[in-house]
């Protein structure tokens, strides 16, 4: 992760993907969810400004997750995961199912000495965590959330059976 993050940063463009948008997500996550094995768990990542809307939301979905698939779920907020459980996505054995959440940038603060703000920086991090998984065979899927997250995962969570 930290090298993809590295060359996304000396690029100074962002890697074009194939993340959906949070109003063409239900067929991909419905798929996605699909792969669910007994023995795995749900992760749900989260780059996007933690706040309580938000925070309320996410654990609804992780929630409503965790019941349609009977699989426990957990919710980490990007950076912050990459240093704590980010290390045994990608390091532990590969029972996760991975939703990759990343909310619009609505700043981009300049760092001092560098040719990039921070909501570059950001996102850069996210796409590079992204590459990580990927990289070593995860089950991931990643999804662009344009405008309120809060929505976004109300749009997610409709798509879900109740049990």
């Amino acid at each position: 992760s930290k090298l993809a993050t590295r060359r996304i940063l000396e690029a100074r463009t962002l890697p074009r993907s194939s993340m959906p948008a949070a109003n063409g997500i239900q067929a991909a996550l419905k798929g996605h969810l699909k792969q669910a094995r007994t023995g795995d768990y749900l992760a749900l990542l989260a780059w996007m400004p933690r706040n309580p809307g938000t925070l309320r939301a996410l654990e609804e979905l992780r929630t409503a997750l965790s019941k349609a698939t009977h699989l426990p779920a957990t919710l980490g907020f990007g950076p912050r995961y990459l240093h704590s459980t980010g290390q045994f996505h990608k390091g532990g054995p590969a029972r996760g199912l991975f939703l990759l959440l990343l909310g619009a940038e609505k700043e981009d603060p300049p760092i001092p000495g560098f040719p990039f703000g921070l909501g570059f920086l950001h996102r850069a991090q996210a796409l590079g965590d992204l590459v990580g998984l990927r990289g070593r065979g995860r089950r991931v899927l990643a999804c662009r959330l344009e405008g309120d997250p809060a929505a976004a995962c109300g749009i997610m969570g409709g798509c879900l059976p109740s049990s």
